[in-house]
């Protein structure tokens, strides 16, 4: 399904349709257990349901997404006084027991999974006898949408380090959450940028479970089989999800996905579509790609996606070997779990981290001036060798608002208020003041300052350097 650029609501992947009204709905209430995930097959109408007249507690406003067993809308709870998302089975599919069991597992499996990244279901019902479940509603855009923005900026010569630390960020995130769902038994079997949404409050949400599975267990759903033999030529866009023997979509799939090897799919296949996911940050482009599905199947089968540096040389070596091991074509070279995944991107994102503060800190001692930094409430966190040379403070009595212990008397409100006025803009800091060194003598220093804003435009560090200019009594 391919997202719809005009609605930020993102909770499915498709293009808008049509208004429907509203009909009377019967609640199926189901009392969900902590653990395990029931694994129980599901059928139409499962005991433990308890069914109550809901009148019309959901008003149906638009269908955001249609997808071929069901659709999407924006809705309104007015028992709670709230948005929410609604997916609703395609009343054409009501008739049919496969679907419409694959339905109820979907909204049931989902349910059960209880983690920040994964989107919550709030209560599985019916209305006009085509059942349907309610769910949180999520503002802001696909990973995918977040990743084509960033490698449009880097190709434009815009390239912003932190775009691609946030990026990074909300991969471990989708990491976790799938660690997560692997620690319930519960497989995704489709991971790829359209099934994450990252909010517009720093949410970073895996969805769309409707090809999950449970560990250990055969499929007994997996009946209406697709072979790949199957597939014409031209069949459709290879970024979209098939159901059948090849289960996931064709430009995101582990070989033995690809293949439609269902008894060898195990966490190991999830770790490979999490590392397609890793491709395409640091790429712009999923593993496999082609202009039909049948084309991108067969280059996933064989499993062998160019490494990202071929796509792009300025890929940092070690996340280009984490991805390789991530996609690795043999399972048992993969990573053994989710969380091994997430860890190792963190600890690739600390060393580079330490790495550019230890040369930023030497680079700073050896210039002849002084340089500091300060947090985004300008207290001073950092000063070179040369200030601590030129005042003889030590460093706890220059971090925070200590150093202004080394201003001349007469220059502190005037200092105050040009470092206030830019402290609420986030404009360039110049102005003259004088310092006391550690003979007791003022000189004159010009000081610039430098904010580092975030993608949202928040300062977030201030950077300075003070040239002497003169010397004063």
């Amino acid at each position: 399904m391919t997202p719809n650029p005009d609605d930020k609501i993102s909770l499915a992947s498709a293009e808008e349709n049509s208004r429907a009204t509203i009909a009377r709905e019967t609640i199926l209430r189901q009392d969900v257990a902590d653990t395990p995930v029931d694994t129980s097959p599901v059928s139409g109408q499962t005991k433990g349901n308890v069914e109550s007249d809901t009148g019309t507690r959901y008003g149906f406003t638009k269908i955001h997404a249609a997808g071929g067993i069901g659709r999407i809308w924006l809705a309104r709870d007015r028992d709670l006084d709230r948005d929410v998302a609604i997916k609703e089975l395609l009343p054409e599919n009501a008739g049919h027991a496969k679907t419409v069991a694959r339905f109820l597992r979907e909204a049931r499996l989902t349910g059960q999974l209880e983690h920040p990244g994964i989107v919550p279901v709030y209560e599985l019902a019916t209305r006009a006898g085509t059942h349907f479940y309610a769910m949180r509603f999520v503002r802001g855009r696909t990973l995918t949408a977040a990743v084509e923005s960033y490698h449009r900026n880097r190709i434009d010569g815009r390239d912003d380090s932190l775009e691609f630390i946030a990026l990074l960020t909300a991969f471990v995130a989708v990491c976790n959450a799938v660690a997560y769902a692997h620690s319930r038994g519960v497989l995704h079997r489709d991971l790829k940028g359209d099934n994450v949404i990252l909010g517009d409050f720093g949410e970073v949400i895996v969805l769309d479970w409707g090809l999950a599975k449970i560990m250990g267990q055969p499929d007994e759903l997996e009946t209406d089989a697709v072979p790949i033999q199957n597939l014409p030529d031209n069949a459709q866009d290879p970024g979209l999800t098939l159901q059948g023997e090849v289960v996931g979509t064709p430009a995101y799939m582990a070989p033995e996905q690809a293949d439609g090897r269902l008894n060898e799919i195990d966490q190991r296949t999830d770790i490979f579509g999490l590392g397609a996911i890793l491709y395409e940050i640091l790429t712009g482009q999923p593993p496999f790609v082609g202009t039909n599905t049948l084309e991108v199947l067969k280059k996933a089968i064989r499993g062998s996606p160019a490494p990202p540096r071929d796509l792009w040389p300025e890929v940092p070596a070690g996340l280009e070997a984490i991805c390789l091991k991530a996609i690795a074509k043999d399972p048992r070279e993969r990573f053994s779990s989710a969380s091994d995944l997430a860890q190792d991107v963190q600890r690739w994102q600390e060393v580079q981290r330490r790495q550019a503060e230890e040369q930023y800190r030497l680079l700073a001692d050896l210039i002849p001036g002084i340089v500091w930094t300060a947090r985004a409430d300008g207290s001073i966190d950092y000063a070179n060798q040369f200030w601590f040379d030129f005042t003889g403070m030590t460093l706890e009595q220059t971090l925070g608002p200590g150093w202004t212990a080394a201003l001349h008397p007469d220059d502190i409100d005037r200092v105050s208020r040009v470092w206030s006025k830019a402290l609420a803009t986030g404009e360039l800091v110049e102005i003259n003041y004088r310092l006391r060194r550690a003979d007791g003598v003022y000189r004159l220093f010009l000081a610039r300052g430098k904010a580092l804003r975030d993608r949202e435009g928040k300062v977030v560090k201030w950077f300075g350097m003070l040239t002497e200019l003169d010397h004063v009594e």
